[in-house]
């Protein structure tokens, strides 16, 4: 939502930059287990890209569960945003 709104008020010069993360932020800091991190970031770009073309997603994977169908309370400006993706072994 936070990206959509962002996309918006920057004329649709918004990118979004997403990665796995390291261990010690996730499970120390968020309490998520990190398990999956490319599972995790797969799921995230699959669910991102659905928001943004305007669907109801629902998702039950590995990491992340949407039961509700949630999407966005605005219609986003574009229904594509670029996005960087960031790996480490």
């Amino acid at each position: 939502m936070e990206l959509a709104a962002l996309d918006q008020i920057s004329g649709g010069r918004a990118i979004l930059g997403l990665g796995g993360s390291i261990r010690l932020w996730i499970e120390e800091q968020m309490g998520i287990s990190y398990n999956k991190p490319l599972s995790a970031v797969r799921e995230a770009v699959a669910n991102i890209r659905g928001l943004f073309s305007g669907e109801r997603v629902e998702h039950s994977g590995n990491v992340f569960n949407a039961h509700a169908g949630i999407r966005f309370n605005l219609k986003p400006l574009r229904s594509q945003v670029p996005m960087y993706l960031d790996a480490t072994w």
